[in-house]
């Protein structure tokens, strides 16, 4: 499990959906939740979580996509298994782990110190409380 500390700078509501705007250093982090602890407002420093498994990587950096969440990062290490393939990124200040299928780490042949974006929905990221 990914964890990154974020600011929220926009708290968007409607009914009991929530939609955080957040800042992770230069770029942003969007959160899609049915609760919000009522002591989070904007400029709250909050703790989110991601799943590894739901990082997808792209080296196309921003086209267009569906994912609500495109952060750039860069590859500091790749561990391929037998089926999957365990990519350690840097993101900012933190270290994130994306866990892909082997055949696509090797169909996208990613390197170590390459930049590569990360892509992930904002239903994937949890507020640790």
């Amino acid at each position: 499990m990914n964890q990154l500390s974020v600011k929220v700078i926009h708290i968007q509501q409607v009914e009991t959906l929530y939609y955080l705007s957040c800042q992770l250093g230069e770029q942003h982090i969007y959160i899609l939740t049915l609760e919000l602890n009522p002591n989070i407002e904007v400029n709250s420093q909050i703790r989110v979580s991601i799943k590894s498994t739901n990082i997808a990587l792209s080296k196309e950096g921003k086209a267009l996509n569906s994912f609500d969440n495109v952060l750039i990062g860069e590859i500091i290490a790749i561990e391929n298994g037998q089926i999957l393939s365990s990519i350690s990124l840097g993101v900012e200040d933190f270290k994130v782990e994306s866990i892909i299928s082997l055949s696509a780490s090797k169909r996208m042949n990613l390197q170590v110190n390459s930049k590569i974006s990360l892509l992930f929905n904002a239903s994937d990221v949890s507020i640790d409380i």
